[in-house]
């Protein structure tokens, strides 16, 4: 029989998604409307979506440039910007302002079953 499978399920967090929303866009400084969910790059495959605490806030503007406009992954080059850099920038303005980490929050909705454990950031699911 073979070992099980284990399957990491991205977190998923209402009240973080809405604070990054009230933020200024991390390209152009508009109020954010739409949050962008930065993908790694070699992780994810078609369809998927990351985890929450990769979240950055953009207008709709830049986030539709970020996904359809012709240069896509090389756009954050163009704009001068480090996605990585800009992710640990908006975790850090959460740690400051609610003294825990974004995935440590108790009121959180995450999609697990009551039995699952926590582990960091990610859940795992079986």
């Amino acid at each position: 029989m073979a070992p099980p499978q284990w399957k990491v399920k991205p977190w998923r967090s209402r009240k973080y998604l809405t604070w990054v929303a009230d933020l200024d866009c991390c390209v152009c400084g508009m109020p954010a409307d739409d949050p962008h969910h930065e993908q790694r790059e070699g992780h994810g495959g078609m369809g998927t979506t990351p985890g929450d605490e990769r979240v950055l806030p953009m207008c709709r503007r830049c986030h539709d440039i970020r996904q359809h406009g012709p240069l896509q992954r090389k756009i954050w080059k163009v704009w001068g910007r480090d996605p990585e850099q800009l992710i640990i920038s908006v975790q850090q303005r959460w740690f400051q302002k609610f003294m825990t980490r974004p995935w440590e929050g108790g009121d959180d909705k995450v999609r697990q079953n009551s039995a699952r454990k926590k582990d960091g950031p990610m859940r795992m699911q079986r």
